[in-house]
């Protein structure tokens, strides 16, 4: 192989350097002494974006799928090139993924500065707006100062010839250099608007040619990395179907497209597939899962179909000039997946779904976001009507209406939260042996936007639908300590002995909410005797095992339990020994009307043997006349609580006098 070749690049650059390079240099030397640092720094930048691009590329796959194996290849094969000194990659928390050249956990140098004729440089790893990562390196910047010095070698002996050889050199340049370089310009400009058809021509220059077909071969790369990209971004790693960013991206499209009226919308939600998932475990769950995305391609080739998240799957059609049954197509989706039999280890498995329904037409909205709380309502009104079954939003329907009301219940809560418009009331509790209110319930209250206090039966229900109710009771659990212990500080008379605070079953089935109520007594210095919570019997007995932990931990350092709505559920007496209660609360449609009905007489009163039996206080509440204290009063009821006696008033006038006793029979 010859050393030289006369249409290479390197010879002819010889040949043009015997001849002109010294002018060229020299005049450099007189017209640009002063910027050659900068055009050496600007070479340095532009190759450290290049190496950024290229890492860009390769690294967001591996880092976003946390491939710690194919990140330590790629980065032994670029630290192997001699102008890195050290390479380190790190994850978004910071910690190191990967460490060459440097010692892991080791200090880095600073970053954009020149040590050991080396800059460092650090960059993150991101795709899409999201970030995987960084990556920090050295580059070595030893050929800087050795250009620089040639540059003005040269630059001083091209002072000795003219500028008629400088002409004949600009013309060579131009014709066979910087044309070549323009196209590859004009190559880089087209990538990075997103065109990678770059259709690089061969220039007859070895060299130029080489780099314009690894160009070209760059592009090609960055085309396909880019293409599964946006596959990646619009479908579900799990089941290969498009996700939900591409199905609301689509619906949008259809929604603001004023030809199409009638864009309908299913919302599906697969019933059982937790029990499945729990049981045979979130391999089972995900292949479960896989076949029924497959069952609904199949089964809607005419929509758009799309998981949404967990065991949730939407589809989209519009129907326009169509006589489409959708609800057909909603109960085939039913049908298909009821007779699809699900094998694990040998056991057979059959789940359901639930179908919601909600087209433009029917609520006349152009809004997503209004469409699909339509069509998940719908589906949530499908579970709730018996499952397995279909479910068409009607904006007008009473259950809908009902629904509409509970969001914006919903979203009234969460301000009042995050704002503190609730209030603390209070309805004090009578000891009928000696006429005097010794104990008193925390109720609750919300400000609505004249400044009203409305009471719980306006928030409670969709608190509780809604799983709100944990946030509540914390807030009450805390707001009710510090409370008392500023009466305390303060040096006022406490004008009961204890404080009921209502406990609901959300919060009972919560594992940490014990640890809660401890670390709020401990760091407010109640005394845990001056608290008593009540627990209502059917969240007690459907979270019997957090219910009986939750006893025995605010029983142990103190404090009293009262069952509340005591009689309301079936299995009253068989779960009363085991809940180690202080209070029965009897349930208040007993007492409502005790005066006049018997059946409620003769059950208040077995209520009162069994507390007696059991040692346990009884409470009677919805008392609202004379004549009921009187009845409860001969039955041997221990305390009394109703409008009769006391109606709620804010907490924080308790402790401004002592009560009053009130007029009793």
């Amino acid at each position: 192989m010859k050393m030289f070749r006369l249409n290479s690049f390197q010879a002819r650059m010889i040949g043009w350097g015997i001849l002109v390079g010294a002018i060229v240099m020299a005049l450099n030397l007189i017209i640009n002494l002063s910027s050659i640092d900068e055009q050496l720094e600007r070479q340095l930048q532009a190759r450290i974006h290049s190496i950024e691009t290229a890492y860009q590329t390769v690294l967001v796959s591996p880092l976003a799928e946390h491939d710690y194996a194919t990140l330590n290849d790629i980065a032994h094969t670029w630290q192997q090139t001699d102008e890195l000194s050290y390479l380190v990659i790190f994850d978004t928390d910071n910690r190191t993924l990967v460490s060459i050249g440097v010692e892991p956990g080791a200090a880095l140098p600073a970053l954009d500065t020149a040590q050991a004729n080396n800059r460092h440089v650090r960059f993150d790893i991101d795709s899409l707006g999201q970030v995987y990562g960084a990556v920090q390196y050295g580059i070595s910047t030893t050929y800087l100062s050795s250009a620089r010095d040639e540059l003005i070698l040269r630059n001083s002996v091209t002072a000795l010839f003219g500028i008629f050889l400088f002409c004949i050199l600009q013309i060579a340049i131009s014709h066979h250099i910087v044309t070549p370089l323009l196209h590859l310009g004009k190559a880089a400009e087209r990538i990075a608007n997103g065109d990678y058809d770059i259709g690089l021509k061969e220039t007859g220059l070895t060299e130029l040619d080489h780099l314009s077909n690894h160009f070209s071969n760059m592009a090609l790369s960055v085309s396909n990395k880019m293409s599964m990209l946006e596959w990646q971004a619009q479908h579900d790693a799990l089941t290969q179907i498009y996700n939900r960013r591409a199905f609301e991206n689509h619906a949008a499209e259809l929604l603001a497209d004023p030809s199409i009226t009638d864009v309908t919308m299913l919302y599906i939600d697969l019933d059982q597939f937790k029990a499945i998932n729990d049981s045979c475990g979130h391999a089972a769950g995900d292949e479960l899962l896989t076949r029924i995305a497959h069952l609904l391609e199949s089964r809607i080739e005419n929509a758009f179909v799309a998981r949404i998240g967990g065991d949730e799957f939407g589809a989209i059609l519009t129907l326009d000039g169509t006589s489409f049954d959708v609800r057909k197509l909603a109960q085939d989706i039913i049908d298909d997946i009821s007779r699809a039999h699900f094998i694990w280890d040998a056991q057979t498995y059959r789940i359901g779904a639930s179908v919601g329904i909600a087209s433009t037409t029917a609520i006349d909205t152009r809004s997503l976001k209004e469409l699909m709380i339509a069509a998940d309502t719908a589906c949530f009104g499908a579970k709730e009507m018996g499952r397995n079954r279909i479910q068409v939003y009607l904006p007008n329907d009473e259950y809908f209406l009902q629904r509409r009301e509970e969001l914006r219940s919903v979203a009234q809560l969460d301000s009042a939260l995050a704002e503190g418009r609730f209030v603390l009331y209070h309805q004090r509790l009578t000891l009928l042996s000696s006429d005097k209110p010794t104990h008193t319930e925390i109720l609750l209250r919300v400000k609505n936007a004249e400044g009203k206090d409305e009471p719980p039966a306006s928030f409670i229900h969709a608190a509780e639908r809604y799983n709100l109710m944990p946030h509540i009771d914390r807030w009450v659990v805390e707001k009710t300590c510090q409370q008392i212990a500023q009466w305390q500080k303060e040096g006022r008379e406490i004008p009961v002995e204890r404080f009921g605070i209502n406990v609901s079953g959300a919060s009972l089935s919560d594992e940490r909410f014990p640890d809660f109520v401890l670390a709020q007594i401990e760091a407010s210095g109640v005394n845990p005797k001056q608290l008593c919570f009540e627990i209502t019997e059917s969240s007690a007995v459907s979270n019997l095992r957090p219910a009986l932990h939750f006893i025995e931990s605010v029983r142990r350092i103190g404090s009293t339990v009262a069952l509340d709505d005591f009689g309301s559920g079936l299995s009253s007496f068989a779960y009363l020994k085991r809940f180690h209660a202080d209070y029965l609360k009897v349930d208040g449609v007993f007492v409502n009307d005790i005066d006049s009905d018997l059946t409620n007489f003769s059950t208040v009163q077995a209520i009162v043997t069994l507390a007696r039996a059991h040692q346990l206080h009884t409470v009677a509440e919805f008392v609202h006349s004379a004549s009921i204290l009187e009845v409860i009063r001969d039955l041997g009821v221990d305390y009394a609580q109703g409008f009769f006696l006391h109606r709620p008033e804010p907490l924080v006038t308790l402790g401004d006098a002592a009560p009053a006793t009130p007029h009793l029979l």
